[in-house]
């Protein structure tokens, strides 16, 4: 409960400063949003392991191989990444910029998921022959 406190005073105070920045059109403002994201995400990164090994640990009692999960964990962080960047490029005006990275994304999360599809192909051939 003190982390989300401590998150919500480090945005705050930076939108605070942020928004003072944008006023000059300093800019040193898009370099505070980075850092601040920085810092928000430094702050989630103990309770995301934590939520890892939870979910190692579930796979591992359901018999389902670890390979199969960290695909689906791998592609929850780029769609955080891909998120955190393009609502950084959509804050500076640059939405444009933003749909691409969020293309990039989509198309990383994808190839990511080609084993999976590879895999559900194969079972399918099989039962079909």
């Amino acid at each position: 409960m003190m982390d989300i406190i401590k998150i919500c005073v480090v945005a705050v105070c930076g939108l605070f400063i942020i928004s003072l920045l944008k006023e000059y059109k300093s800019p040193l403002a898009i370099c505070l949003v980075i850092v601040l994201g920085g810092i928000i995400l430094f702050y989630i990164l103990d309770p995301f392991i934590k939520i890892i090994d939870f979910i190692k640990e579930l796979s591992d009692n359901a018999s389902i191989p670890f390979d199969e999960i960290k695909i689906a964990i791998k592609s929850l962080g780029v769609g955080y990444i891909v998120q955190f960047s393009s609502d950084i490029c959509r804050d500076f005006g640059e939405s444009a910029l933003g749909s691409k990275v969020e293309l990039c994304g989509k198309i990383a999360i994808l190839m990511l998921a080609i084993p999976l599809f590879t895999k559900i192909f194969d079972s399918v051939m099989v039962m079909l022959v």
